[in-house]
């Protein structure tokens, strides 16, 4: 069954004509200010995915290594990549309550918390991020 009305002549001009483009994107410094750049949307695709990738295997072993059957059989957990400003990268396809909440808790662990390598920072404030105090947050750095 064809989804396509057109003939395949007309498709392939179309795909054929395509040509990978530049497009500007605003990318931001350690310092915060702006830079302009030109990212090839490919090669953002690629970075997306990556990180989108490091953020699923996280939640992988999560459930793997869990003894908690809320983690290991509701898998009620979620993992996310920032930045070191706090920044959403990549998110893992989790709980989306976790997700809404988890930059304001990340936010906050590192206003409060200078973070060093093997450090990691647990909260479950509700109201520094937190959704309700059986959910624990924990914030961890990563350096080279």
């Amino acid at each position: 069954m064809a989804l396509f009305s057109k003939p395949k002549s007309f498709l392939r001009k179309i795909v054929g004509t395509r040509r990978r483009s530049r497009t500007p994107v605003r990318v931001f410094s350690e310092s915060g200010s702006e830079d302009n750049k030109i990212f090839d949307p490919i090669t953002l695709e690629i970075y997306r995915a990556l990180y989108t990738s490091v953020a699923e295997e996280m939640g992988i072993a999560l459930r793997r290594t869990a003894f908690s059957p809320n983690i290991k059989e509701r898998r009620d957990y979620s993992c996310a990549v920032f930045d070191s400003a706090g920044r959403v990268i990549a998110q893992g396809d989790h709980m989306p309550v976790h997700l809404g909440s988890m930059p304001m808790a990340v936010a906050v662990a590192l206003s409060a918390v200078k973070i060093a390598p093997g450090d990691v920072v647990a909260l479950n404030d509700p109201f520094a991020g937190g959704t309700h105090l059986p959910d624990v947050t924990l914030v961890m750095g990563v350096f080279e």
